[in-house]
């Protein structure tokens, strides 16, 4: 584990929030709905106040569903290299090629939709990242996280031939899942 996942159920203050955590030391990833991008605001001037914390900071924002200015939301985070604001998750369990196929479909969709609003290519692709459960099928799960690699590098390639960037994954287990 190195970061934190915050799953942002009800409006939050960015600063009460992280208050004691070292952005540029600790991964924050937050899942959230369209009904929650003011707080993406509030921890972006949170983040900017901070010295350096831009360029340093990771994580990802996964979207329950799509908010209206991703576009924009993409373009405020262009300078955190390891933070991604176009990320895709999924939070039921289901088989793992349905997981793989829904979230390449979902991300595929994300992709179409704001090239059609002239946000560039590279700038999508550069910003995705995916969440996704894991179970206790180990050999299974590592072969579910490879595919899922290995995929998005050919859809990504499919988009732009000269993408060259690892993809971000987040995994986590469901609660009934102890150990």
């Amino acid at each position: 584990a190195d970061g934190i996942f915050f799953d942002l159920q009800t409006t939050s203050v960015a600063a009460d929030l992280l208050q004691d955590i070292e952005l540029p030391f600790c991964g924050v990833a937050f899942l959230i709905d369209q009904q929650q991008v003011s707080f993406i605001e509030d921890f972006l001037n949170y983040v900017l106040a901070k010295e350096n914390y831009v360029q340093r900071l990771s994580g990802a924002i996964f979207w329950k569903s799509e908010p209206k200015n991703l576009n924009g939301i993409i373009e405020d985070f262009r300078d955190g290299n390891h933070f991604y604001a176009n990320g895709v998750a999924i939070e039921q369990l289901m088989a793992p090629t349905d997981e793989i196929s829904l979230l390449l479909t979902k991300a595929a969709k994300r992709i179409d939709d704001l090239a059609d609003q002239g946000v560039d290519i590279k700038k999508i692709l550069s910003a995705t990242a995916f969440s996704l459960p894991i179970q206790t099928d180990f050999f299974l799960e590592i072969a579910k996280l490879k595919a899922l690699r290995l995929l998005w590098r050919q859809l990504s390639r499919a988009y732009d031939k000269s993408f060259e960037s690892p993809v971000f994954i987040h995994s986590y287990s469901p609660f009934w899942i102890k150990t």
